[in-house]
């Protein structure tokens, strides 16, 4: 008897489930015994780590071809003018697309030959671009001045000029090529410095071809942009697509930032609240994994990574950190002595009202289906991010748990008090 004298029990007893088996409601209680004695089995575990890694392989194939970018037709409804008009004109009048601005962003002496070379090659990459009409569409200022020395009436015009000298080549420019009616139409390509004595910038255009989809149009700007990277001056690229393909690159880093940000964060939140490194590890895995099976099942869903589908993601991924969070907080705080009653009782307490909060999040959204590409992007990656966080907190979680505090090997590496408590508890009852 002395042993009992000092033995020190945790501050809260344990739960006595038979002393309150009265006073438990139905479906808390069904929880607790139905799901929790259906966890513990084998073939139960096993099945539930099969369809863990299942899922997270169809997350990762969808993630692997998850589209990008926001497609504007999307966002009006099928019966909307602008919708109808769009498909006909992706349908039947994409022959000729839209205009690619070229522009060098540069002081260059043009009247340099080796220069004008470069430039002239820089076009030609550019026309040689299978979705890029030919030479015949391409807008050069430069061209056209050059076509403009060797035509009769120049040669009168531009008489005692040297085009290999700089101010010659810029006099005859400024002052003699420009003031002709046809040619004032190169003077918004050109940006000269305040003497006129230079060319600070200037501007090239070609013309896209047969580019029918969203896909076509991304793929060819991305191109685009490594012609340009590999140009021997600075050169820019814009079109009417520029603003979502730079929508895109940041949203695709966001999204990367998703799964190890949040994880590393919700992992060191949760080891300062509870110092227990494997809960943490499990709790992040859960989150990252909800995150990408997410992403993945966007995919196949017809949902594009764009700034609607990302505010939707950030908005809830709340559900994906608090529900497993709780699960094992509620079973490292337990006061039970043996690991499937630590199990039992975290389903107790969290089981039902996740699984309430999952049904009502869902049920609740439908009310708002409607024929927007705003409203189902929203809808559809509630509905995902909801279901795949429920399984993770009612399945994935406690089993891992379980499985790994069922060890006793396992126990000394893991929090020291816990194991003090259930050391003591577990002599006292024998």
């Amino acid at each position: 008897m002395k042993f009992d004298k000092i033995i020190i029990f945790p501050a809260h007893e344990p739960y006595d489930y038979e002393r309150t088996e009265e006073n438990e409601d139905f479906f808390t209680k069904t929880v607790k015994d139905k799901l929790g004695d259906f966890i513990i089995y084998t073939p139960t575990k096993l099945m539930v780590l099969i369809l863990y890694f299942v899922n997270l392989g169809f997350g990762c194939y969808g993630v692997y071809f998850l589209k990008q970018g926001l497609d504007f037709q999307n966002m009006y409804p099928s019966g909307s003018e602008i919708y109808k008009s769009s498909r006909v004109y992706y349908k039947y009048f994409t022959e000729y697309t839209f205009p690619v601005h070229i522009i060098i962003n540069k002081t260059l002496d043009y009247s340099d030959e080796n220069v004008q070379k470069s430039v002239e090659d820089l076009l030609g990459r550019f026309e040689s671009h299978p979705h890029v009409a030919d030479s015949r569409f391409t807008v050069s200022w430069l061209k056209y001045y050059k076509e403009f020395q060797r035509n009769p009436v120049a040669r009168y015009a531009l008489r005692g000029y040297n085009m290999s000298n700089k101010n010659d080549f810029m006099e005859g420019l400024r002052d003699v090529f420009l003031r002709f009616k046809a040619a004032e139409q190169f003077s918004d390509d050109l940006v000269f410095s305040q003497d006129g004595s230079e060319i600070t910038c200037s501007r090239f255009f070609v013309i896209a071809k047969k580019i029918s989809n969203r896909e076509t149009e991304i793929a060819t700007m991305n191109e685009f942009s490594k012609i340009a990277d590999e140009a021997p001056f600075p050169v820019l690229i814009h079109s009417l697509l520029s603003s979502m393909m730079e929508q895109g690159i940041i949203i695709d880093g966001i999204a990367k930032q998703l799964f190890w940000i949040t994880g590393l964060l919700i992992a060191i939140v949760f080891f300062i609240v509870i110092p227990n490194i494997f809960c943490s590890l499990v709790v992040a895995t859960s989150v990252v994994s909800t995150t990408i099976e997410t992403l993945g099942y966007m995919s196949m869903w017809g949902v594009h990574l764009d700034i609607m589908s990302l505010t939707s993601l950030v908005m809830c991924i709340g559900f994906c950190i608090n529900y497993p969070a709780h699960i094992a907080y509620a079973f490292v705080t337990s006061t039970h002595r043996t690991s499937k009653a630590k199990m039992k009782d975290s389903l107790y307490r969290v089981g039902f009202p996740i699984i309430q909060g999952s049904l009502s999040t869902i049920l609740g959204i439908l009310f708002i289906y409607r024929e927007s590409y705003a409203l189902l992007t929203f809808l559809k990656v509630v509905c995902l991010i909801t279901m795949e966080t429920a399984f993770h907190a009612l399945f994935f979680t406690p089993v891992i748990l379980h499985s790994v505090f069922s060890f006793s090997c396992f126990r000394g590496k893991t929090n020291s008090s816990f194991v003090r408590q259930e050391l003591v508890e577990t002599k006292f009852d024998q």
